[in-house]
């Protein structure tokens, strides 16, 4: 895939207009979530693929989430968390209608 330097303009004036503290660990986290095959992601398999630490997903999907973060602001609600049906120690995380339409236009920014 090549991606012209206008694309990369448009999206990345899209996602700073969406979160202005938008970081590439934060955009990092949601590519592995939407690029997801079934849906449902695994926190864990999310630390694994990005290299993060387990805090600094939890932190991310905070700010990703459909939840208001403690404290804080809304999330973006562009990704949901659920505990895993079969192992409620274990927590899925998917994306949310929001979440899908950011994909939507991501892709349509491309040339």
């Amino acid at each position: 895939m090549n991606v012209t330097t206008k694309t990369m303009i448009r999206v990345t004036a899209y996602l700073l207009n969406a979160d202005p503290d938008m970081t590439v660990s934060r955009l990092n986290v949601f590519l592995h979530i939407a690029s997801s095959k079934d849906g449902d992601v695994l926190v864990r398999d999310l630390c694994k693929k990005t290299g993060l630490g387990q805090s600094t997903v939890a932190r991310t999907l905070a700010i990703l989430s459909d939840k208001p973060m403690r404290g804080k602001k809304d999330g973006l609600g562009w990704v949901r968390t659920d505990p895993d049906p079969e192992d409620p120690r274990r927590v899925l995380v998917n994306l949310t209608s929001v979440g899908v339409k950011v994909v939507a236009d991501l892709e349509a920014l491309g040339d």
